[in-house]
């Protein structure tokens, strides 16, 4: 690990796994309380754009014996919940041990009805739906979290949600976001004398096995990917559509 550069590739992210169990860490689940005795790691991914993606580091996990928890957009612009492909990686992921959550976007409400209440309410709502078609639990992230929700407690009868004190100002809380790791890589933090007990680590895929130093780059990887995911699609249900011409149209 010393002589590896820290990155984000797929080798990598492998690598911060094995340090990680070398170090004791057990990975939990948000239903386990951090423990004062114990090294704990709550791993999370926010799928925000792609559920390929997401579904290689599901299976880097799974042969490490570790498990994560995947938390799932209803209302995502870039991936459709119940497209027959999407329904079949999520599905996958369970049964590779892993857990589905919720990942709740706030600007589905009107922000002048924007409260706690409120999103409490919408949270419920999508969560019921969401158990006609996966075995989700009531573990809540949210997508570019507002004040409303920062370090706050929600009624736990209804959900759970993972910027509540307990999993993210009480303890070491990581992030990739952005394409950077803002206090550095989390292999660091594993390797520090002496290590956090209990960690908060989120992993979003979309900047994970792709050629590129610049976040922008990694982004416009992940949109080639959708792009050619659906002008396949396209061609499926259009037959009129001949592959590939969209990108005819676009040397033109």
């Amino acid at each position: 690990m010393n002589k590896e550069k820290c990155n984000f590739s797929f080798q990598h992210y492998n690598q911060i796994l094995k340090l990680a169990k070398r170090q004791g860490y057990k990975f939990c689940f948000f239903s386990k309380r951090p423990d004062k005795k114990n090294k704990r790691i709550y791993m999370r991914h926010d799928v925000d754009f792609s559920v390929e993606r997401t579904l290689r580091l599901a299976k880097i996990e799974n042969k490490n014996g570790i498990v994560s928890t995947f938390f799932i957009r209803f209302n995502a612009p870039f991936y459709n919940l119940f497209d027959p492909n999407c329904l079949k990686i999520i599905k996958e992921i369970i049964g590779l041990g892993h857990q589905i959550g919720l990942h709740f976007d706030e600007k589905c409400i009107n922000p002048r009805e924007l409260t706690k209440k409120n999103i409490e309410k919408e949270v419920v709502s999508q969560l019921r739906v969401f158990k006609n078609y996966f075995n989700i639990k009531n573990i809540v992230s949210f997508h570019c979290p507002s004040n409303f929700v920062f370090d706050k407690r929600f009624d736990p009868n209804k959900f759970i949600s993972v910027y509540s004190p307990q999993f993210f100002s009480k303890i070491k809380y990581l992030s990739d976001s952005r394409g950077q790791w803002r206090e550095g890589c989390v292999c660091k933090f594993l390797k520090s004398s002496p290590p956090p007990k209990n960690l908060q680590v989120l992993i979003h895929a979309e900047w994970w096995g792709i050629k590129g130093n610049s976040a922008n780059k990694r982004l416009i990887y992940n949109l080639k990917e959708k792009v050619d995911y659906l002008d396949k699609a396209f061609a499926l249900d259009a037959k009129l559509y001949k592959p590939g011409s969209f990108y005819k149209f676009l040397n033109k």
